[in-house]
């Protein structure tokens, strides 16, 4: 599930990477607008987050992939 949280690009990085490590699940960056940025999984790309540009990505190790 997307997190509602007002994250800064660094935050949201920090925290998707930690999702993706105890998930064993990719997680990704999307921008909100006004400056934050959210953590979603591949779900919330095609739902919550549909047609949002993802601006990182992480590995099930928590890796970023960009």
């Amino acid at each position: 599930m997307a997190t509602l949280d007002h994250l800064s690009f660094e935050q949201a990085c920090a925290k998707a990477s930690a999702r993706a490590r105890r998930s064993g699940q990719e997680r990704y960056v999307v921008h909100e607008g006004d400056g934050t940025y959210a953590v979603a999984c591949e779900d919330d790309l095609d739902t919550w987050w549909l047609g949002a540009t993802v601006l990182a990505a992480f590995d099930a190790d928590g890796c970023r992939l960009d």
